[in-house]
């Protein structure tokens, strides 16, 4: 489920110490898992995505309401209002980047699954060799 791969992303922030996923974390909570949460990821398509981009942009702002309140206060966008808009959509690309990080892993993530599957029942060289692969940095730029 994208929630849970959403919940496990922000663990892993944490855990390096990250600024901003608490933050972060609100809005995705805000504006993510309201409406992709329960879908699987494997289910999810780019035109999804896409769509829930596109409607985030359009969609009023969210304003600050009282912890524990039944219903998000809100507050209608003035699509006649250049700013205005130009700001929402600088959200909703916020909130995709937040999205794209939870569901890519990075290379050393990628290195510690292989090496998980390694010590189970796909133990063998070439998974191996992969998680080993995935730790080697280029010497030139010092990157993945």
């Amino acid at each position: 489920m994208v929630a849970d791969a959403l919940a496990d992303y922000f663990a892993a922030q944490r855990r390096k110490g990250a600024r901003g996923a608490d933050k972060d974390e609100k809005s995705a909570e805000a504006r993510i898992v309201q409406t992709l949460g329960a879908t699987p990821v494997r289910d999810l398509t780019t035109q999804q995505i896409r769509r829930w981009h596109e409607d985030l942009a359009n969609a009023p702002k969210l304003v600050r309401t009282k912890q524990g309140a039944d219903f998000r206060q809100t507050k209608p966008l003035d699509l006649s209002d250049p700013e205005r808009v130009r700001s929402r959509r600088a959200t909703a690309n916020r909130v995709l980047t937040i999205l794209k990080a939870a569901l890519n892993p990075t290379a050393e993530e990628f290195a510690q699954i292989f090496t998980d599957w390694n010590k189970g029942e796909l133990d063998s060289f070439l998974i191996e060799l992969t998680s080993k692969i995935f730790t080697r940095k280029d010497p030139e730029t010092g990157k993945p």
